[in-house]
């Protein structure tokens, strides 16, 4: 009874001590944003039309040759959502690249390069930024409401990057009625990035390829990121989760996943 009291009494511990980081790292974050100038809110007018923020973006859906399921699947949520215009990009196989890996490793090493590489594939000649999504995303809102979050984002010129799915483990800030700041954030499933970040994030996440390649973690791309959003950088998430990775067999974890 004693050993159960004790073991209840250190996970509290634990919890209020994670509370506390958590509000810790907030408040960095918000001291951090209140020395920048802001813009005013962007509001869209009632009769504007959400294709217009869309049609600002390149959309790339990142799809192993291996996977036409998931291909077929996010051709349906981008049908259900009404997006027309996006193009798919064929992703790096790393477990057939880099054979003698832990399948983990190298199907995370596929995944940072993917990324990479999808990059150097952007319209930026007549877009205004990128929106990458994984082919296992899932979208909980209607066009129109994630439109205005991208608009919201697009407009603000502090913001560097979105993440549709807003899971941060880390601090974060609310700065609209929509939109956050975030540390610890986790996933790359689907995001927006602007032109200045895309040099910044594909060095990065090509360093992270040589620990991984060592059997190191701390070389995933999601895990390398946190770097750029504990100082230099905004990433913004929405308040509420807009996406998530859909329930179905993972390639890097080698068995099937919930909704996350």
């Amino acid at each position: 009874m004693i050993l159960k009291w004790g073991l209840a009494i250190f996970r509290r511990g634990l919890a209020l001590r994670s509370k506390l980081v958590r509000r810790a790292r907030g408040a960095r974050l918000k001291a951090r944003w209140d020395h920048r100038p802001h813009p005013s809110p962007v509001k869209p007018s009632p009769d504007w039309d959400p294709d217009t923020v869309f049609d600002r973006l390149d959309v790339i859906v990142i799809n192993l040759d291996s996977r036409p399921d998931r291909l077929q699947d996010f051709s349906d949520e981008a049908r259900k959502l009404g997006l027309t215009s996006w193009r798919r990009f064929a992703a790096v196989d790393g477990r057939q690249q880099f054979p003698d890996l832990d399948p983990f490793y190298s199907g995370s090493i596929g995944c940072s390069l993917s990324h990479v590489y999808a990059f150097d594939e952007a319209q930026w000649d007549s877009r205004d930024a990128l929106l990458v999504c994984e082919d296992d995303v899932e979208f909980l809102v209607d066009k129109s409401t994630l439109a205005a979050a991208i608009q919201e984002f697009l407009e603000n010129p502090n913001l560097d990057v979105l993440a549709l799915y807003g899971r941060a483990r880390g601090g974060s800030h609310h700065i609209s009625d929509t939109l956050r700041i975030v540390v610890g954030l986790v996933g790359t499933v689907c995001y927006v990035v602007k032109p200045h970040m895309i040099e910044v994030i594909g060095d990065l996440f090509t360093e992270g390829v040589e620990d991984l390649k060592l059997g190191k973690r701390r070389g995933k791309s999601d895990i390398l990121w946190n770097r750029l959003q504990k100082k230099g950088y905004f990433f913004a998430a929405p308040i509420r989760t807009y996406a998530r990775n859909r329930e179905g067999f993972s390639d890097i974890e080698g068995r099937v996943l919930g909704p996350r």
